[in-house]
């Protein structure tokens, strides 16, 4: 099951709990702001950043990647956000709208 789930939360706390139980198993930190973004870069029971579209920009992306973590972000939902995220290199994201994503994908990744 460790392979197939990605246990996410906005608890750093609960996220070392489960790393201490599931180690193997992905590990997506929710941030809101800056301080959080920060904060879960730090925690080695993060395996994802899964921060606000706000935080999406290319410096968080390059910090999240240097510190050897994915950079998700959540939720877009307009073409250009989309987009944006597709060209600051953004590993996955939460979206409302999936046909409108992949087709954006396939045109622009």
């Amino acid at each position: 099951m460790q392979k197939n789930v990605i246990v996410q939360a906005g608890d750093l706390n609960a996220l070392k709990e489960l790393d201490e139980v599931f180690p193997k198993m992905p590990k997506l930190a929710l941030v809101g702001t800056q301080d959080n973004f920060d904060q879960a870069l730090k925690s080695p029971a993060v395996d994802i950043v899964g921060a606000n579209v706000n935080l999406m920009n290319p410096e968080n992306v390059q910090r999240a990647h240097e510190q050897h973590k994915q950079f998700n972000a959540w939720a877009l939902d307009s073409d250009s956000e989309i987009k944006k995220a597709i060209d600051l290199g953004v590993d996955s994201y939460f979206t409302n709208y999936t046909a409108k994503a992949l087709a954006l994908e396939k045109k622009y990744r």
